[in-house]
């Protein structure tokens, strides 16, 4: 998982220890898809979770490596009822404006090399509004 490594669930003596990795934009992604659903577990948290997913149109290639699951920072804009995700460009995963930034995240399965631009990709939103930036801060 990129980024987001390592991440370790464990017990000691019986009282869970959730471990995450120190640069922000990872443990922030650590924190959403593993110890934020622990603690809920853990707690007793009942009903049902319901992601907030769209289908969006790729604005721009989404790179990435063969071998490790990639979850991807994207800005989302609406154009003509049309979702349209544009990757967020980083230097890694202590960039923590680019978390902020983020509309959303596009995984890229550990065996595809990325998205080319039209591909249809699921977003799972970090936000409950769209288009928080504008295009000079994008």
């Amino acid at each position: 998982m990129r980024p987001g490594k390592p991440i370790i669930l464990s017990t000691i003596n019986g009282f869970p220890i959730i471990s995450l990795p120190g640069p922000p934009v990872a443990a922030f992604l650590g924190f959403i898809l593993f110890a934020k659903p622990t603690i809920e577990k853990i707690s007793g948290l009942r009903g049902f979770y319901i992601p907030r997913i769209i289908v969006a149109e790729t604005a721009k290639r989404i790179p990435s490596k063969p071998g490790i699951k990639h979850f991807v920072r994207v800005r989302v804009v609406r154009k003509d009822n049309k979702y349209f995700a544009y990757p967020i460009r980083t230097g890694g995963a202590g960039v923590l404006s680019s978390i902020v930034k983020a509309d959303g995240l596009v995984i890229v399965p550990e065996d595809k090399e990325g998205f080319e631009v039209g591909e249809a990709v699921e977003v799972i939103l970090l936000r409950d509004r769209i288009g928080v930036w504008d295009e000079e801060n994008f």
